[in-house]
């Protein structure tokens, strides 16, 4: 800071640091605000949610369960038939929960499986 040497300057030099304390006080008080409405368990849960969402990970694991949980259950319903014995019925049962459990955890095996599947029927 420069020398003050007369009583117009000091002033001058008051003047300025009072409005930058009032400009930096209004910095301070929008960032708090900011902060405080960050915090709020509403937005907290807007922003897990959001962010839960968007996630590419999350739509694919969701996409892959449903794709097995339908795969299985049409396995099931084409292994039981219309009328079915209780062990078909448990048979059938169990194969859903296996098809259901290798697609979900092996999704690029159905990918493949099923672009391979593409190529033939579209040669004929």
């Amino acid at each position: 800071m420069k020398k003050i040497n007369s009583e117009s300057e000091l002033r001058e030099t008051i003047l300025q640091l009072e409005r930058q304390q009032e400009q930096e006080g209004k910095m301070l008080r929008e960032q708090f605000h900011l902060a405080y409405d960050s915090i709020k368990p509403v937005n907290l849960i807007k922003s897990t949610l959001s962010e839960a969402i968007e996630s590419r990970d999350l739509k694919d694991n969701l996409f892959n369960a449903a794709v097995g949980l339908t795969t299985g259950f049409l396995s099931k319903v084409l292994f039981e038939g219309k009328n079915s014995s209780p062990l078909k019925k448990l048979l059938g049962t169990a194969l859903m929960f296996g098809i259901t459990r290798l697609i979900t955890q092996n999704p690029g095996a159905l990918k493949t499986f099923g672009k391979k599947l593409l190529n033939i029927t579209r040669k004929k």
